[in-house]
């Protein structure tokens, strides 16, 4: 096992994604500043569905990968930019120390003969002290010699006890072994592309260690900082139209809306709008887009009282 977090909430893409954002709002702010000169982008007086919005298309996942086991990397799999699948070896560290440990713990949990040979005395005091109580009961044998034969027989069940605990643990170091030799492999947690190698064979590396990055581009992520007035009117699930700034050749591509923050950003008084759009084409990640919200049915009304305010507001 590796430390590998398939959430977008990883410190990488948390990063990212954090900067996007703070581009975007930066932006917006910018924009909502130029319309109160020009009437651009004053949400009062022109519908949402008219407005276009920046934002960067990035990677829908964004990992970095490391052990969280030092050691020297045997083994990288992978070259930069290759496809990979869930599931595959990118990384191993040497593990020849650790299968050989992984072995005798193997052995050790799969051996029986110190519960057997405990099991084999438990047998022999119960026939012991069943002859003993019935020589008793007619008289052959004193009560000392009774009584040695029922503590030999309760010592025979405690050493059963201790054998049949000392099975059990020997299964739980086994396994932490297999989960020790597991932490010298990374396997990629998703489907994606290597983005980036940082160590090479040979190299040494620490715990928690970057050591290569994976990203799904397919679909991307853009984040989209709009004015916090129309914050009621895009809803998850409505499309919005993105057109590709960076490659003006692009045919333009249709997203859906993952969500909508629930806070506001008071300093721009925008708020953040996630869009997905699936990317067949592959194209790169980080690429700067223009968003365009598609109207649905039902929206007009709201995007009426958004402009107009409350119908009850006092002048």
């Amino acid at each position: 096992m590796t430390d590998q977090t398939i959430r977008p909430g990883s410190r990488n893409m948390r990063r990212k994604l954090s900067t996007i954002t703070a581009l975007g709002v930066l932006a917006a702010g910018v924009l909502l500043v130029v319309g109160a000169s020009t009437g651009q982008y004053d949400h009062n007086s022109k519908s949402l569905w008219e407005m276009e919005f920046p934002s960067i298309a990035m990677p829908s996942r964004d990992l970095e990968l490391s052990f969280v086991a030092r050691g020297k990397i045997d083994v990288v799999a992978v070259e930069p930019e290759q496809r990979v699948s869930k599931g595959q070896l990118l990384v191993q560290l040497d593990d020849r120390v650790q299968r050989q440990q992984t072995k005798l713990a193997e052995l050790a949990a799969l051996d029986t003969s110190t519960l057997d040979a405990a099991g084999a005395r438990l047998d022999r005091a119960e026939r012991e002290l069943v002859r003993m109580e019935k020589a008793q009961r007619e008289g052959g044998v004193n009560e000392r010699e009774a009584d040695d034969a029922r503590t030999s027989h309760a010592i025979g069940l405690i050493e059963l006890a201790g054998a049949q605990l000392e099975g059990r643990q020997n299964r739980v170091v086994y396994e932490r072994e297999r989960a020790r030799l597991d932490e010298m492999r990374i396997l990629s947690p998703i489907d994606g592309i290597v983005a980036d190698i940082v160590r090479e064979v040979g190299e040494s590396v620490e715990e928690l260690q970057v050591v290569l990055r994976v990203v799904n581009i397919d679909p991307l992520w853009l984040d989209v900082a709009i004015p916090a007035g129309f914050a009621r009117i895009v809803q998850p699930g409505g499309e919005a139209v993105i057109r590709w700034r960076d490659l003006p050749d692009e045919l333009e591509a249709t997203g859906t809306i993952l969500s909508v923050a629930s806070v506001s950003d008071p300093a721009s008084s925008t708020i953040r709008v996630r869009v997905e759009t699936l990317n067949p084409t592959r194209i790169p990640g980080g690429q700067h887009v223009l968003v365009r919200f598609i109207q649905s049915d039902g929206d007009e009304s709201e995007a009426t009282a958004a402009r107009s305010g409350p119908a009850n507001s006092i002048p």
